[in-house]
């Protein structure tokens, strides 16, 4: 599975300046990065199975 993370490290400021003195690239660099740490917990949805279930819904009636 990727390691690819959807939310922006803690240290993060924007393209190429970094707290921790690294160059940041969110979309590259950050995103492997040993030292992340996301800015918050995020639970993302499931938008294929959303899907799924409002068709199953309207099948149904």
């Amino acid at each position: 599975m990727a390691t690819d993370r959807q939310t922006p490290c803690l240290y993060y400021v924007c393209a190429g300046l970094c707290k921790k003195g690294r160059k940041a690239d969110h979309a590259h660099y950050c995103q492997h990065c040993n030292k992340y740490k996301p800015r918050s917990r995020v639970r993302y949805r499931n938008q294929k199975k959303e899907k799924l279930e409002k068709m199953r819904k309207e099948e149904r009636y």
